[in-house]
C-alpha cells in the first residue's frame, strides 16, 4: 500500500495563492475605505462652504441672533417684507442648519446655531 503525499510546489503554490488572496483582498478593503472617507470629507466641506444665504435670510438670521424669541411678524414688521417672505426665510435656515425651533411657536424660541456665515 502506497501513500501519496502532495508535491511541495502544489503546496506552496496553494498556500501562497491563499496568502496572495487574502493580502490583495485586505489592502483593496484598506484602501477603498480610505478613498471614500476622503472624498467623503471633501464633499462634506465643499458642500458646507457652498452654502450662500440671500440678504434676507442674512437679515432674518442677525434679527434671531439678537432676539431668540421674536416672532415671524415681528420679523416681517421689522424688515417690511411679508410674512410669507419671513417664513420661506425661516424654512431655509432649518434646512440648512443654521437654526432650529426649540419649544412651541407661541412659547419657544430660536436656537442658532453655531457656523460661519
Amino acid at each position: 500500500m502506497w501513500i501519496t503525499f502532495p508535491r511541495h510546489n502544489n503546496t506552496n503554490e496553494a498556500v501562497n495563492e491563499a496568502v496572495n488572496e487574502a493580502v490583495n483582498e485586505a489592502v483593496n478593503e484598506a484602501v477603498n475605505e480610505a478613498v471614500n472617507e476622503a472624498v467623503n470629507e471633501a464633499v462634506n466641506e465643499a458642500v458646507n462652504e457652498a452654502v450662500k444665504l440671500t440678504v434676507m435670510e442674512s437679515n432674518i438670521l442677525s434679527i434671531i441672533r439678537k432676539n431668540s424669541t421674536i416672532s415671524r411678524k415681528k420679523i416681517a414688521t421689522e424688515l417690511k417684507i411679508s410674512n410669507s417672505s419671513v417664513y420661506r426665510g425661516i424654512e431655509t435656515l432649518k434646512k440648512t442648519k443654521l437654526i432650529e425651533r426649540i419649544g412651541s411657536d407661541k412659547g419657544g424660541y430660536w436656537k442658532v446655531i453655531d457656523r460661519t456665515v
